[in-house]
């Protein structure tokens, strides 16, 4: 009776292999990306409130959380680069 849960050894070590060939700067770029897509959202959502031009309290709020958020992500990112030296 063949089991679902193991593998082959060759299947096995292969897989192992393809683990080792991934490059660590991959996920760097990886996290610089998402970091990136983030900012370009917060970036996104500030443009909407600014258009709204509503001085109403939440929209206040939101505007300010955003930009905090903004400021917090692009600080990631700024260290990230510097501390792993990343052309991004």
């Amino acid at each position: 009776m063949h089991s679902h849960t193991s593998k082959p050894p060759d299947e096995i070590s292969i897989a192992n292999k393809a683990r080792i060939k991934i490059d660590p700067s991959h996920r760097l770029h990886r996290a610089a990306s998402i970091l990136r897509g983030e900012i370009e959202q917060e970036r996104a959502e500030i443009k909407y409130l600014a258009k709204l031009g509503s001085n109403s309290k939440d929209c206040l709020e939101s505007m300010s959380m955003s930009t905090f958020r903004l400021k917090i992500l692009s600080g990631e990112l700024q260290r990230l680069m510097k501390s792993y030296q990343l052309e991004l």
